[in-house]
């Protein structure tokens, strides 16, 4: 992010300067989506004020409702809402939905990845309809001030039903680390429904006033609960990123502060105890097996399942979106090697920072196709094992990268260079 903001003002190209500014334009138009469609509506708000037989207007009760200068205040911000709060989710779903065979380029990635990186490739568009779910957030505790609370609970109630349903059916995060992001997406829902249904049955005094006062509370404190486990998660990927940094300056033959490095420690002593993926050269297998420091003598299914369902992504992937219509028996064994040839410098510079090895600046890698075809045979591209959810998004990762004519070539060439009939 350092980078691209300060590339603003070191470029001065206008196609450079609108590369640049594109992520934080969108990350800026999101953030402030709440807020403005917020402001806009404000004029549509009306109430009766007491001492006053007509209608006016909240934000400014000088101004009385259904005159001259409230009528032109509503087209305003009628235009606003439509133009603003409708059109920017509507122009988020047709882009994606017109021209999804562009996603794996590289370029757009870089734009407009902030819409979509986090998603699954069909369900590029699912960002429309978060915005979609904010607009009817605001619009139901926003609009209507005279509207009774249990309308307002009954309305937020619908709509986070309807999202919810919604996403159970589609599930459009992409399933890497065991489909975290689905599974937390869900759990949101339900906690809202849950305290959205505690609320309204408190409000309605249906019940005993106790009883209604104990189901809020259980619903507020599930709400907690689950805050600190976003929270959790949250601290383990800062975690992860940290000692991520440490591994990128032990490339770059640099040290890292004390801070990271402790951070570092910890990172590694749990990556340690996880399931780790490895490739046997010879035996041309891909081998799920306990990490080094593990209790255990079997590999968790929910670990497992990272390997299976990142191999079965890619797989999907190869075959829709780039419209293959044939793949080679060999395409597994390829995209497994290539996968650890691309990691293979991070994962041994991982293993040296963990010995406390002094860092040395890297060397240039012969990149490109011709880098990665030279190394796919080679056995010290296979010397160390990475996570098993690492394995997943690197997989993936692997088969973005490629247009359907490089990766049908690249296949090609590897099967014609002794791929698929065993490496030495």
């Amino acid at each position: 992010l350092e980078y691209r903001f300060f590339g603003i003002w070191r470029l001065s190209n206008g196609v450079r300067f609108r590369d640049d500014t594109t992520g934080i334009v969108i990350a800026a138009l999101l953030l402030t989506y709440p807020t403005v469609l917020r402001q806009l509506m404000v004029n549509l708000r009306c109430d009766r004020l007491s001492g006053s037989s007509e209608a006016r207007l909240l934000v400014e009760p000088s101004v009385v409702c259904s005159g001259a200068l409230h009528t032109s205040l509503v087209v305003v911000s009628f235009l606003g809402v439509a133009f603003w709060g409708l059109g920017l989710p509507a122009v988020i779903f047709y882009v994606f939905k017109t021209r999804g065979n562009t996603l794996a380029d590289v370029n757009v990635r870089v734009r407009f990845g902030l819409l979509f990186a986090e998603y699954e490739r069909k369900c590029a568009y699912w960002e429309s309809v978060l915005v979609l779910q904010r607009f009817a957030l605001v619009a139901a505790s926003t609009l209507a001030p005279a509207a009774p609370q249990e309308l307002r609970l009954v309305l937020l109630l619908a709509m986070g039903n309807t999202v919810a349903f919604m996403h159970h059916s589609v599930e459009p995060f992409d399933n890497q680390s065991g489909d975290l992001l689905d599974a937390q997406a869900s759990n949101g829902l339900r906690v809202f429904c849950a305290t959205g249904a505690a609320l309204l049955l408190g409000l309605s005094e249906m019940l005993d006033p106790y009883a209604c006062a104990v189901i809020v509370v259980t619903a507020l404190l599930w709400h907690a609960w689950y805050l600190v486990g976003l929270m959790w998660h949250f601290l383990l990927h800062l975690r992860r990123s940290s000692g991520d940094a440490v591994v990128a300056n032990h490339m770059r033959g640099s040290r890292s502060s004390a801070i990271e490095s402790t951070v570092f420690g910890w990172d590694m002593q749990a990556r340690r105890q996880q399931a780790h993926v490895s490739f046997r050269n010879k035996q041309r297998a891909i081998v799920v097996q306990p990490g080094p420091d593990s209790k255990c003598d079997t590999v968790p299914d929910r670990e497992q399942a990272f390997v299976a369902a990142g191999l079965a992504d890619c797989i999907e992937h190869t075959i829709t979106d780039h419209k293959t219509d044939r793949l080679s028996c060999q395409f597994l064994e390829y995209i497994g090697r290539k996968t650890f040839v691309l990691n293979a410098e991070r994962l041994e510079r991982e293993e040296q920072a963990r010995q406390g090895v002094k860092p040395v600046a890297r060397k240039t890698f012969a990149g490109g196709d011709d880098g990665v075809r030279h190394k796919l045979m080679d056995g010290e591209s296979f010397k160390y094992g990475m996570l098993a959810g690492d394995f997943q998004g690197s997989l993936n990762a692997a088969c973005l990268i490629c247009s359907p004519e490089d990766l049908e070539q690249a296949v090609y060439d590897f099967m014609a260079g002794g791929g698929g009939g065993g490496g030495g």
